[in-house]
């Protein structure tokens, strides 16, 4: 997928609020896309959005090899897009984004601390072992977008775990 929006300066990277002026879709690279590209001027501020990053890299320097130097060519991932429009939604409510490996970190944290101080009851046994912390992990993640209810979830959280004061 290529974006290209009015040349001009730009105020904000990837504004979801700027009007697009052309909208090429399609599956795999071909000759159609590489032209409607190579018609876009040198300084033009395009977004190409690929299956992966390095799809939309290869179509931009094959583009570019032809053609000479582009500049203001935004490459991306439907991910990375996705992160850039919802960034400045999340900023203003407080939030940030959270990768996987920062999710399973801050699990691993959580598990080492309640292992030391032996509130992790009959998951003691296992919370050393190196799939623990990953495995926790994906179950909080599965149960988020699966939009469970927390209470079940608290409440069953009090068996695995003891209570300080008892």
């Amino acid at each position: 997928m290529v974006i290209s929006r009015p040349s001009g300066p730009s105020t904000e990277a990837f504004s979801n609020e700027r009007e697009c002026h052309h909208l090429c879709r399609e599956s795999s690279p071909n000759p159609s896309r590489a032209s409607w590209l190579e018609g876009r001027a040198a300084a033009e501020e395009v977004l190409i959005v690929g299956t992966t990053l390095d799809a939309a890299n290869e179509l931009a320097r094959g583009v570019a090899k032809e053609k000479g130097a582009a500049f203001g060519w935004h490459r991306l991932t439907l991910s990375q897009l996705a992160a850039a429009i919802a960034a400045p939604v999340l900023a203003t409510r407080g939030l940030i984004p959270l990768s996987r490996i920062g999710t399973e970190a801050i699990v691993a944290r959580l598990v080492h601390r309640l292992n030391e101080e032996g509130r992790l009851s009959r998951y003691h046994a296992v919370a050393a072992a190196p799939g623990f912390p990953r495995t926790v992990a994906a179950v909080i993640t599965e149960l988020r977008l699966a939009t469970f209810p927390k209470a079940p979830v608290e409440a069953g959280a009090v068996q695995p775990v003891k209570d300080r004061s008892g």
